[in-house]
């Protein structure tokens, strides 16, 4: 699935392929008279050389004297065209290589700052969790947490781990050795399911310690992916030069 592209310059590796395609036609058909005169010019050649105006003393090797001394320049001649050819099909690669380069980056810097933002978001509601299941506002007087309260709050954080953001990052961009998200999704279901086995409406102590890790685990998958996604900004403004601060966190391809 890809989302709109960002606002700037559009680059399209078709239309650019298409215009070299163009542009290389337009050489060849400039050209490619050229080669079909030194092809006529190698089939007359023999016949003005085997004139007596050229070979005066009737010698029988004239002809192959004067391939001799002549073919080498012929043929250097007639490659110059080729080679032209050549250079312009490995020009409009290189381009193609270039702009396909240039849209994956752009691509990848989306993708780093909308799972930046994501990240965010799942430490913020790891955070919440884990202050009320640590009672740690005593002012507040909260109340035990209820057993679908709970299951809400999980639901939160599952519905950010499985939305394919965090996952497209470990794939294309840095893979988190350390906590990656399909470990997390799964301490998740397991938690979850332990939730849905409680009995009664409030959380056992042991339940809501065990809820307590998962959401510490989420707080740092999330310092690492934010740490990640910053390392790759910074490494691709560094390579091109340029700040693609206008992209925004929701922009991913």
């Amino acid at each position: 699935m890809s989302a709109p592209s960002p606002p700037g310059q559009r680059l399209s590796l078709f239309s650019d392929g298409n215009h070299e395609a163009w542009k290389m036609k337009k050489h060849w058909d400039r050209y490619g008279w050229i080669i079909c005169i030194l092809l006529l010019l190698l089939f007359f050649l023999p016949l003005v050389w085997s004139s007596s105006s050229f070979c005066r003393n009737a010698d029988s090797d004239c002809l192959r004297n004067w391939i001799s001394a002549t073919g080498s320049w012929a043929a250097l001649f007639a490659a110059i065209p080729t080679i032209f050819y050549l250079s312009r099909q490995v020009q409009a690669a290189m381009k193609a290589n270039e702009n396909s380069a240039k849209i994956q980056l752009r691509r990848n810097y989306a993708l780093s700052k909308k799972t930046k933002g994501y990240a965010s978001l799942l430490d913020m509601h790891a955070q919440a969790f884990i202050t009320v299941l640590d009672r740690r506002i005593p002012e507040f007087s909260i109340r035990p947490l209820t057993r679908h309260q709970a299951r809400q709050r999980m639901s939160a954080i599952n519905d950010l781990l499985t939305d394919g953001t965090f996952g497209r990052f470990e794939e294309e961009i840095e893979f988190l050795d350390k906590h990656n998200v399909q470990q997390i999704k799964r301490h998740i279901m397991l938690f979850s399911d332990m939730i849905a086995a409680t009995d009664g409406p409030i959380l056992s102590e042991e339940t809501r310690q065990l809820i307590l890790v998962i959401c510490v685990m989420c707080k740092k998958y999330a310092a690492d992916s934010i740490a990640a996604a910053d390392g790759f900004v910074v490494e691709a403004d560094g390579m091109t030069g340029k700040n693609y601060a206008h992209i925004s966190r929701n922009g991913a391809a």
